[in-house]
């Protein structure tokens, strides 16, 4: 069997084989993939396509993903193997030859998601261990504790507010799998803490974001700090008259919340009545919008042992 690999952009014929193959194995669209295949974000990510195939038939993939402006982390996705083929070891050769090329351009954390017991078990014979509170594996090349990693990873310097784009495809995972005090994190994105609600995407939770475009009744930004961190998410979103608006931060950047929810407030419809929503247990939130004008408005429980408090703050032409 031949290992290749292949960067964007591929040739069309290529990437129909790969969204076919695929959709017949994950059993869901894989359309919005195709612009990344052609080279669509190229100018933002290096993607890293693996594939092995017995002759000229394909028959195991694995995709990895790298930020340009942040060679320190990276996403594992695509991991596939033909239904004929499977137990014969194909996974764990495309995964470690992955693993291996992300080492070696100085890779630290390698992330990927995983529900499958017989996947996981491949994982971790690789060196993947399972993050607590979500269906993500992380693998740490440079023999270091997760905590550790985030100590590392996030410093405490000044940060920009830059509107959210592809190259926040893979620094979101580990600020969303962060053990977060608070539960509920952004309502417009249903994220949560996984302190409180297991989280099940990992290369998936991108596309949650991607959907907020602007100008198209919806929008999110990022908080990056000097390493190329991303410190923090705030979103916006236009429902009817109203205007719901979220975000959150990494602990260590708690005072730039309000920059960072200034900035989808900003974004919102002047016309409109804006509205925010935050966990009961989440003073820091609650304080940083009653600084900015919000009033609460009602309560309502989840259903989850977790209370929400609404807020709203007219917003007049």
């Amino acid at each position: 069997m031949e290992l290749m690999r292949y960067e964007p952009p591929l040739e069309e014929k290529l990437i129909d084989e790969l969204v076919r193959y695929w959709e017949a194995i994950f059993e869901c669209s894989y359309s919005e993939g195709r612009a990344m295949l052609a080279g669509g974000e190229v100018q933002h990510n290096v993607d890293t396509v693996y594939t092995m195939r017995d002759s000229e038939k394909l028959v195991g993939t694995c995709h990895l993903t790298v930020p340009r402006h942040d060679s320190c982390i990276g996403g594992l996705g695509e991991v596939a193997t033909s239904k004929e083929y499977r137990g014969q070891g194909i996974a764990g050769k495309l995964c470690e030859r992955a693993l291996f090329d992300f080492a070696e351009s100085g890779g630290e954390a390698l992330f990927l998601g995983t529900a499958n017991p017989a996947a996981a078990k491949v994982y971790e014979k690789l060196g993947w261990e399972k993050i607590d509170g979500a269906n993500v594996y992380v693998n740490l090349v440079r023999e270091k504790s997760i905590g550790r990693f985030y100590e590392d990873y996030y410093c405490s310097g000044e940060v920009r507010i830059t509107p959210g784009d592809a190259s926040q495809r893979i620094p979101l995972i580990p600020l969303i799998v962060y053990p977060h005090e608070t539960s509920l994190l952004d309502a417009n994105t249903d994220i949560y803490s996984t302190n409180y609600k297991t989280q099940e995407s990992c290369m998936g939770l991108y596309p949650r974001y991607s959907k907020y475009e602007q100008n198209k009744g919806s929008a999110w930004f990022c908080a990056v700090d000097k390493n190329g961190g991303l410190a923090g998410l705030s979103t916006a979103k236009r429902t009817g008259g109203k205007c719901n608006v979220d975000g959150f931060v990494y602990p260590k950047h708690e005072r730039i919340l309000t920059k960072l929810l200034l900035e989808a407030i900003g974004w919102a419809d002047r016309s409109c009545v804006i509205q925010a929503q935050a966990a009961a247990n989440d003073v820091l939130k609650q304080s940083v919008f009653a600084s900015l004008g919000f009033c609460v408005c009602c309560r309502y429980d989840l259903g989850d042992t977790t209370e929400v408090v609404v807020m709203e703050k007219a917003v007049k032409i």
